[in-house]
């Protein structure tokens, strides 16, 4: 028996070691949605105790879908309840793994996100599933929310009180070709670029990484 926090601290001096989440910035048990969260830190500060290192800078890369999904209760101002939500679960295949239990399925959040990204300080982002969105006339983005007579930027400090909140949206035009077999950026339509430089500029940080299919070699690197 070793002690792992041992070896990774003698890897870190001459190899470059992957630290892999499992899940979502959300179900952290203190800057989630508590209750309805892990019992485990999400972020990506939480490698350092769970690894057993001391604190340092780190590349932090944050997975994002090109649409939001949710599994069990918590709130979700963007999940949606029409067939586009029903279309979308069913061709990103948003079902639990193990339990095959339906994903509760919305539009992209930038509240969200910008809560994700500053948690975890992503210093570039990999956009997955886009393929799923195509062939929709038109695409929403929640870029902020309201609760009243407040707007929030961000997710709110309580659960409470997010749950209350409803989506800010701005529209975007979607893209009826398939581009699951595009191995290109530039040969991706135009409404599919405007949709990414909308995520990068409002969460300030850059997209590196497309996905655009179920497959590994269905990854664009930018």
């Amino acid at each position: 028996m070793q002690d792992v926090s041992l070896l990774v601290e003698k890897s870190l001096k001459t190899k470059k070691v992957l630290f892999e989440g499992a899940h979502g910035t959300l179900l952290d048990p203190v800057f989630g949605t508590y209750p309805y969260t892990v019992a485990i830190h999400t972020i990506s500060g939480g490698i350092f105790p769970y690894v057993g290192i001391a604190p340092r800078t780190v590349y932090s890369l944050g997975i994002v879908k090109a649409y939001s999904t949710r599994v069990g209760n918590g709130p979700f101002p963007t999940e949606l309840f029409d067939k586009t939500g029903v279309a979308i679960r069913e061709k990103g295949h948003e079902f639990g793994t193990v339990s095959k239990r339906p994903r509760r399925c919305g539009w992209i959040d930038i509240p969200a996100l910008k809560t994700a990204a500053r948690l975890s300080g992503f210093t570039s982002l990999a956009l997955t599933k886009l393929d799923v969105l195509s062939g929709l006339n038109s695409i929403k983005v929640c870029v902020s929310y309201k609760n009243k007579d407040k707007r929030y930027g961000e997710i709110p400090a309580s659960t409470y009180e997010y749950e209350q909140c409803k989506p800010v949206y701005r529209l975007f035009p979607g893209w009826k070709k398939d581009i699951s077999r595009i191995k290109k950026y530039a040969d991706l339509p135009k409404e599919v670029k405007m949709y990414i430089k909308f995520i990068e500029k409002e969460l300030k940080t850059p997209v590196t990484m497309l996905s655009i299919g179920a497959e590994r070699k269905d990854t664009i690197l930018l």
